[in-house]
């Protein structure tokens, strides 16, 4: 065991693994920095290029394990800068870009390189540690267990809907039911796909979180005018204050250590999947928090809980990926097939036949995620200065990136009214105080539990189901969970009560109240009286669209019915619920866990928001009769010249221009291949590069 534990730490004084650990940290870095571009595009390149040009397998497995365990560090500077978050980020999206708008954006990037460092070394020893007694572990989490894990992210919705109870059960159910599009594991029965083949695989949640996430937030703060941060005056963009961040986030140490455990343990369990570890750490963190009330208002200990975890969780699903050959999550897809494509089979006795492989993953990982926390460091000072630029022209080059992220994650132009709906969707909840952090974890764990749920119940029955030891264990760590996220969270909203004055809930505290609510009246008030609001209409479409799913369902098979109606009903059942609340006075006023609309009030908003509308629907309809790409350059470059004044406006404009076409020619082109969509009218850009 020592032999192969220093034949993997000499490694280090190897010239290659140097090369290939800073290769695939500067890869990773960048890939972090562009929104849209996710680490699992850049391993799909990457593969056939390592295995055909590494010979070394030590090097060439170190290289892909490396870009999959520190994707996770820099792709927090969007979130938190520019209000763009992908599918690992939203939690520190929720929470740091609200810091960001007070000035804090530099300073909480820094205690994300502490956390995240932290993070990955402590995943680094748990992998090293558990591989070779994981087996027995992993191999008792089946169906049932998972279901309990996911059942866990679904008793998160307690939280994410804090202040608005009811309006979130109902995201969360409307998200379970949008996971159920496509075709059904088990009777092959189509679902919701309205005649369209792409549709059958469901629908992609990069396209879904883009839209309801990203895009109403960018759109947004466009319309405000206005920089990210208020004035340059609140905003230290110093490195000095990225570095005093990072002293904070090692202050929190015992913290992060917990939360890193316990994204090594989401991680290691099969079938949870990458999108949900962020919104079960929050929640985790939370339930033991003693103070709740700043959560969903900045809270630095809110993106630190998913920080911590989302480092640690690569190194979690590095254990089944290694030790049993089961890819814990899709980055580790892509490292297992570069495993058997060296002829290197993993499996539990993966230490003593491939140990020097092993130990140098692990050191690369500690290794790895110490050079990225370094870099942040060390760029972060100026990239924070973008929250003092004027948001329309940041939006000029965002906004194309996120059409042309769409249009590869499906390859077809309905993507693009996808996500449009979808960002329709977003502002009408920003705007009426709906959370939408329930419809994003519903939308995530939908299918995991209905697929889970399903083959449990045809493999151990429901009474077999509650007599498996693990399950029962898990359930019970569950209903414990509930409390502490509804009593504890109860109380320490009482106690916040009790020595603050209420939130005013305005536009500069970005969490919105929901409208249309007079005040909580008396319990025991019966006065019926009808109002016809925005809110009211939007509780009415529920009630249409749980009404419209129950007709559509009810010639389907038991089994793929099951969920679509079980939501529908949900959705039908509380809306009523909800409307009976708003027509007796009983809907109450308060802050929600959501990011609430900056542009309602502000001069010129109107104007602002009239002309980004006319410009996305101008790029969508351009990107159909000339091709996305020509269309996206053309955007960037006429965009700016409207929203800005002086001459700034033509400068502005030729830079977001000229970074569209390069992103557009040789990243998507002549790096990442991406086949698009024939235009009716050719596309003068494509095939420039070959």
């Amino acid at each position: 065991m020592l032999d192969t534990l220093f034949g993997g730490v000499s490694a280090l004084a190897t010239v290659e693994f140097w090369i290939a650990v800073f290769a695939a940290t500067a890869l990773a870095g960048i890939v972090g920095l562009i929104p849209g571009i996710g680490s699992i595009t850049v391993l799909a390149i990457s593969v056939p290029f390592v295995v055909f040009q590494v010979e070394d397998p030590v090097i060439g497995l170190v290289f892909l394990a490396t870009i999959g365990g520190v994707s996770n560090t820099l792709d927090s500077i969007p979130a938190v800068l520019l209000g763009y978050p992908s599918s690992a980020t939203q939690v520190t999206f929720l929470e740091g870009h609200q810091r960001a708008q007070r000035g804090l954006g530099a300073s909480t990037l820094g205690a994300v390189y502490a956390v995240s460092m932290l993070g990955g070394f402590v995943g680094a020893v748990a992998l090293a540690l558990t591989i070779p007694v994981i087996k027995p572990v992993v191999l008792q989490f089946g169906f049932a267990e998972v279901t309990a894990m996911a059942l866990f992210g679904i008793a998160m919705v307690s939280v994410l809907s804090r202040g608005a109870m009811v309006k979130g059960l109902i995201a969360a159910a409307f998200g379970i039911l949008l996971s159920t599009a496509g075709v059904h594991g088990s009777t092959s029965v189509l679902r919701f796909t309205f005649g369209q083949p792409i549709l059958w695989e469901g629908l992609p949640i990069i396209v879904v979180s883009l839209g309801a996430f990203a895009l109403p937030e960018i759109l947004d703060l466009t319309t405000t005018g206005r920089p990210v941060a208020a004035s340059a005056t609140i905003q230290q963009v110093s490195t000095r204050e990225v570095f005093a961040g990072f002293r904070e986030g090692l202050k929190r140490w015992k913290v992060t250590i917990r939360q890193s455990l316990f994204g090594v343990f989401m991680g290691a369990i099969p079938g949870i999947g990458s999108s949900v570890v962020d919104w079960l750490a929050y929640g985790f963190g939370i339930a033991l928090s003693k103070d709740k009330s700043e959560f969903g208002k900045g809270s630095l200990d809110g993106v630190l809980f998913a920080e911590s975890a989302q480092n640690s969780k690569e190194a979690g699903q590095a254990i089944p990926t290694l030790a049993l050959g089961i890819p814990g999550g899709l980055t580790w897809v892509f490292v297992l097939v570069g495993m058997l494509s060296y002829g290197i089979a993993p499996g539990p006795d993966i230490l003593t036949r491939h140990g020097e492989i092993t130990i140098t993953i692990v050191v690369a990982f500690a290794v790895g995620n110490f050079l990225v926390a370094l870099w942040g460091l060390v760029l972060t000072g100026q990239l924070a200065k973008v929250t003092l630029i004027p948001y329309a022209v940041l939006a000029a080059a965002i906004i194309p990136i996120s059409f042309l992220a769409v249009l590869n994650a499906m390859t077809d132009w309905i993507s693009i009214p996808i996500v449009l709906a979808s960002a329709v969707l977003g502002l009408i909840m920003k705007a009426l105080g709906w959370p939408r952090p329930p419809l994003i974890l519903g939308f995530i764990l939908g299918s995991v539990v209905e697929i889970n749920l399903q083959s449990a119940l045809s493999a151990y029955g429901p009474l077999g189901i509650l007599t498996r030891p693990f399950t029962l264990v898990l359930l019970i760590i569950l209903l414990v969970t509930v409390y502490l996220l509804t009593v504890r969270f109860d109380s320490g909203e009482k106690l916040a009560a009790s020595t603050a004055a209420p939130s005013s809930g305005n536009a500069s505290s970005g969490v919105q109240p929901p409208a249309g609510g007079e005040g909580r009246r008396s319990r025991f008030s019966l006065r019926f009286k009808p109002t016809w609001g925005p809110d009211v209409w939007a509780t009415i479409v529920m009630i249409a669209v749980g009404a419209w799913v129950l007709y559509e369902v009810r010639d389907m098979p038991a089994r793929a019915l099951m969920f679509p109606r079980a939501m529908a009903v949900v959705i039908v059942g509380l809306s009523l619920l909800l409307l009976s609340f708003k027509w007796t006075g009983r809907d109450k006023r308060a802050d929600i866990m959501d990011i609430g609309m900056r542009s309602f009030g502000v001069e010129g908003a109107a104007r602002r928001g009239l002309i980004t509308a006319i410009g996305v629907l101008a790029l969508s309809g351009g990107a159909v009769l000339i091709g996305l790409q020509t269309a996206s350059v053309l955007f960037a470059f006429i965009y700016p010249a409207v929203m800005m004044q002086g001459r700034w406006r033509w400068i502005s404009a030729g830079i977001t221009g000229v970074i569209i076409l390069l992103m557009s020619i040789f990243l998507f082109d002549y790096l990442m291949a991406v086949w698009w969509p024939p235009s009716i009218i050719d596309d003068p850009l494509q095939g420039l590069v070959g």
